[in-house]
């Protein structure tokens, strides 16, 4: 007995090729163009030039006071507390003079715990000054060594 064969069914053709239908694009009216006229550009300002800047000539350096002369100075010591603390530093103080003789010592900087010396110091000079008060400055350095 032969085994049944099976049908073999025919193949549809392929559907025959339809081509896309043509769509012509829209056409736009072109946008009409306007002739505007710019306002006028504003002049350019000009800004005037800088001043000059004249620099002032330099200070002319400072010049001891020459009016006085200290012949016996007492030199400070160094206070007992500074070398406990360990401290140093420069004292400046300015001396009032009348007739040869230091009426008051004015410290103007440094460190505090040199000031009493210092004072104490200056009110021993013996200066040479003309009449009237004279106005001297002087710096001291303390340094432990």
């Amino acid at each position: 007995m032969k085994p049944p064969e099976a049908q073999k069914t025919p193949e549809a053709p392929p559907p025959p090729f339809v081509p896309p239908p043509e769509v012509a694009p829209p056409v736009s009216a072109a946008p009409a163009i306007q002739s505007v006229q710019a306002p006028p550009p504003e002049p350019a300002k000009i800004a005037p030039p800088p001043p000059k800047v004249v620099e002032a000539p330099p200070a002319p350096p400072a010049r001891p006071d020459i009016r006085v002369a200290c012949p016996t100075q007492v030199a400070p010591e160094m206070p007992r507390k500074a070398i406990q603390e360990g401290a140093e530093g420069v004292v400046r103080a300015e001396i009032t003079i009348s007739n040869g003789v230091v009426k008051e010592v004015n410290v103007t900087s440094g460190p505090r715990v040199f000031h009493a010396a210092v004072r104490n110091a200056v009110m021993q000079y013996k200066c040479q000054a003309g009449s009237g008060e004279v106005k001297a400055t002087q710096e001291f350095v303390f340094k432990l060594e």
